[in-house]
């Protein structure tokens, strides 16, 4: 499973390399985004304290990008099926909560002997968190460009709103779908129903 996990990783990175390669920014908008991150992270390792946190943050950044593509083809997929009244779940919720949880479930059978749900539970949280942090890059380096009022005043506003709506929400939504997995390796009867209920949990939450 830790090959597996790295070679996600590698992955991500490949795919995070092509996601942000053309990307315009300007220098406010750089210095914006790194400090809205270091601010994600900094509230969540004081008010989480997630663990195994490295490898959940690195998997949750590094699968932004790779969703940001899924999110795309699911829209395309709705309007085929012609059920784009469900683009709430599907173009967000569905895809991020998948790729959240898929990473949960490597890393706890790779790094962690999880025994309580809880613990599952801060790994999710650590994922929900990362995949936070990367989102909120592409939005305040666009924001700084399309702003009218400035580059400074665009990287404030779209910072602090991020910040404020949106700093642990990913961290919530993941850490409800990990519980799950957390029953199932502590032992709960019906573990895999669990699973699929904690998910569309977290799906609805997020929708």
């Amino acid at each position: 499973m830790k090959n597996l996990y790295w070679l996600s990783i590698a992955f991500g990175l490949v795919v995070s390399g092509f996601f942000f390669v053309d990307r315009r920014f300007t220098e406010v908008g750089l210095i914006g985004a790194l400090i809205c991150a270091g601010l994600t992270l900094g509230l969540g390792f004081w008010w989480f304290k997630p663990r195994p946190m490295w490898q959940g943050i690195l998997w949750g950044a590094l699968a932004q990008p790779v969703v940001f593509s899924l999110n795309n083809q699911m829209v395309g997929i709705s309007n085929k099926l012609g059920i784009t009244h469900l683009d709430a779940a599907l173009y967000s919720p569905l895809p991020e909560e998948t790729i959240k949880l898929l990473g949960v479930v490597i890393i706890v059978a790779a790094f962690k002997n999880v025994r309580h749900p809880y613990q599952a539970a801060a790994i999710g949280m650590a994922v929900g968190l990362g995949f936070d942090v990367m989102e909120n890059i592409p939005f305040i380096l666009s924001a700084t460009i399309t702003n009218l009022d400035g580059d400074l005043w665009g990287a404030i506003i779209t910072g602090t709103g991020r910040i404020l709506t949106g700093a642990f929400s990913h961290a919530l939504y993941t850490g409800v779908a990990a519980w799950g997995v957390g029953k199932l390796y502590a032992g709960a009867r019906h573990g895999y129903w669990q699973v699929a209920g904690f998910w569309l949990a977290a799906i609805a939450l997020h929708t």
